[in-house]
């Protein structure tokens, strides 16, 4: 099995047969489109409408201007890659700039995103608090312009990951074929994250950064070929 990553947007749908329930999936993952009732597996981006997608390789997918395709993650990252990469990332509000440099592998810098995806993952499944949306928050916010209420939560899903752990740590990457991938608690191996990083003067971007460097583990994006990022 040949597994690739995809960065692309989600997208809403309703349950089959349950037309009251919205979820969201992977945007190339709703009915007609290229990954429609294929194996993938997601990590969102907590409540952000952006999500890390393992799949198959599909040209179809790939084509499309808002979808980023990485087929090999031990590849050193170009000028070019880092320009890229960085632009496509900032725009959903990932915090590229700071973690992107060239002479890193794209396994080097995902596992670090895929970190950050994981904290906003856990901050959703536990509050319901997203990070950008409805918060007029941005990448270079400082983290004291949040709500009190948005600054608690955050600081709880930090110190949630605060346990020591083996060196390996399982995502909460959700099997999905294709199920929703709406935030949740679920099963994680929590990774000993160290919140006292968090200060009131800190960017949203310095701390999304932090959470996900101090992540520090294999993500398992497993379809039964135990690709890992």
């Amino acid at each position: 099995m040949n597994t690739v990553l995809y960065v692309m947007p989600t997208a809403t749908t309703t349950l089959p047969g349950d037309s009251s329930t919205t979820i969201r999936i992977p945007k190339y993952a709703a009915a007609g489109l290229p990954l429609a009732g294929k194996s993938y597996v997601a990590i969102p981006f907590g409540l952000e409408p952006v999500v890390l997608v393992a799949s198959d390789p599909n040209p179809q997918v790939s084509a499309n201007p808002d979808v980023l395709t990485i087929q090999d993650l031990d590849q050193l990252m170009s000028v070019a890659d880092v320009t890229k990469a960085i632009t496509f990332f900032e725009a959903m509000n990932v915090p590229a700039n700071g973690i992107v440099a060239a002479g890193l592998t794209w396994r080097q810098v995902l596992r670090v995103i895929a970190g950050v995806f994981q904290f906003a993952h856990r901050l959703a499944g536990q509050s319901g608090q997203a990070i950008f949306i409805g918060t007029g928050a941005t990448l270079d916010s400082p983290f004291a312009n949040l709500s009190v209420s948005a600054q608690t939560a955050v600081l709880n899903a930090a110190q949630a990951f605060n346990i020591p752990v083996p060196a390996l740590a399982v995502a909460s990457a959700q099997q999905v074929s294709p199920t929703q991938i709406n935030p949740a608690p679920g099963p994680i191996q929590p990774v000993s994250i160290n919140p006292s990083t968090l200060t009131g003067n800190s960017s949203i971007r310095s701390l999304l950064i932090s959470m996900g460097q101090q992540w520090n583990a294999p993500v398992i994006m497993n379809r039964g070929d135990g690709f890992a990022i």
